[in-house]
């Protein structure tokens, strides 16, 4: 978080930059590889992810699963999921997210900033969090037997440019507040990084969409931003692997403007903008599902494999100039989200029966890792 003193900020921006800021292609690379959990992965999945070389494991934090009643949490299911994780060696990226009906209705995509009531239980809800999966959490407290592996970066809702997402039409200025909350919320542990949402770069065919790029320049006019953002995330869904990379460079180019063609002037962030980090927290191609062939990453299992082992090769080499920090492929494993067989749940790198797709070894191949 950006809430220390100045004298501290400096020391720690300098450490910053040596060891996360700039990194060579190879450190970056080293790092680079991980996956979406979703589902959350039994506990011999976890293991095989990570002997495949997975280091980070994204998964959903749903608030509406986590306290179904105002001040009544449960935390056994991501206890297991959280033990699972690090005993495996894996470090977990949480996504906070989905309103509890008490606070949103039915649309749990709807974000708790509308009433008093909704902004104080979200504040409880992160604290609570933070508290026991944190640097100094009561979970590592309790488990002296697992890796001790706080959670690190928090991210803050998800896809929010786009009008599923976000329960309404995206408000930029809603989730600059959102983003605000949250990071007063943390701010118990001096370790903890906000990461924004993941934004698909493009403008979509889905009614109310924002294009990622408009978005993210109209949330960065919010200076109070400054105190909160310590990472920005993308998710750049594409045909084939030029797609996805360009996804990324759109990203990047908002945060650090390259010259204009016509006038070779130059945009200018401001500081803090310019370094942030960037990281891909969801990519992929389908293979298969209802209405897979409109879908705009469809592919062939064959297809699924290539592009994933070309998408992290270029990544890795242009880690530096795109200041990618992870890529997280989406998704570990196929699907049944409450029956369907849409396309998007067909996108793991292992069928609905647990066999490995191609896409799998292609994925250990880049992770350095054992099928």
């Amino acid at each position: 978080m950006r809430r220390r003193s100045r004298t501290a900020i400096a020391v720690l921006a300098a450490a910053a930059l040596c060891l996360c800021l700039a990194p060579s292609a190879g450190a970056a690379g080293k790092r680079l590889v991980g996956i979406n959990g979703v589902p959350a992965p039994t506990d011999a999945q976890m293991a095989r992810l990570a002997a495949g070389g997975t280091d980070t494991i994204r998964i959903s934090v749903g608030w509406r699963q986590i306290e179904p009643l105002p001040g009544f949490r449960n935390w056994v299911h991501l206890d297991s999921v959280v033990a699972g994780a690090t005993g495996a060696g894996m470090e977990v990226l949480p996504v906070l997210f989905h309103s509890p009906k008490w606070v949103s209705g039915n649309n749990g995509a709807v974000p708790p900033i509308y009433s008093d009531t909704a902004r104080t239980a979200w504040s409880a809800f992160v604290a609570d969090l933070v508290a026991r999966y944190g640097t100094n959490g009561t979970f590592w407290a309790a488990h002296p037997e697992l890796p001790r592996r706080p959670f690190r970066y928090y991210q803050v809702w998800n896809e929010v440019n786009l009008r599923a997402f976000w329960g309404g039409r995206p408000n930029p200025r809603g989730y600059a507040e959102l983003v605000g909350l949250t990071s007063r919320a943390l701010s118990a542990d001096p370790d903890a990084k906000l990461l924004l949402a993941g934004l698909i770069p493009y403008k979509t065919a889905g009614p109310g969409s924002v294009a990622g790029t408009s978005y993210l320049k109209r949330l960065l006019k919010f200076r109070a931003l400054r105190r909160h953002v310590d990472a920005v995330a993308v998710h750049p869904y594409g045909r084939n692997p030029r797609v996805v990379i360009k996804g990324i460079e759109r990203i990047r180019d908002v945060l650090s403007p390259p010259r204009t063609k016509k006038s070779g002037k130059r945009i200018r962030r401001p500081g803090w903008v310019r370094k942030l980090p960037i990281l891909v927290t969801e990519f992929g191609w389908s293979t298969g599902g209802e209405l897979w062939n409109i879908s705009p990453v469809q592919a062939d299992p064959g297809e699924q494999a290539r592009w994933l082992k070309r998408s992290y090769k270029q990544m890795r080499k242009n880690a530096k100039r795109l200041r990618l920090r992870r890529a997280l492929y989406f998704n570990f494993q196929d699907f049944d989200p409450e029956g369907t067989d849409y396309w998007s749940a067909r996108m793991g790198l292992f069928d609905l029966a647990g066999n490995p797709k191609p896409a799998w070894f292609s994925y250990v191949e880049s992770g350095g890792g054992t099928p």
